[in-house]
């Protein structure tokens, strides 16, 4: 994964929801995959509907 990268680098919105999609930039060690599922798994579980962000976007 890109250190510098934006969070707008690393997903896409898919009918309102985000959908993360990480691009990693090494191979990643069997503990790493491991861990990395496991970070996925969490983003599923608590995924972010646009509806959610519309209200700060437009407080900005």
């Amino acid at each position: 994964m890109q250190k510098a990268g934006s969070i707008s680098d690393m997903g896409t919105w898919d009918s309102n929801r985000w959908s993360w999609k990480l691009e990693w930039t090494d191979v990643l060690t069997i503990t790493e995959a491991e861990a990395s599922c496991d970070l996925l798994l969490l983003f599923e579980q608590n995924r972010i509907e646009l509806a959610e962000i519309e209200p700060l976007r437009r407080t900005l």
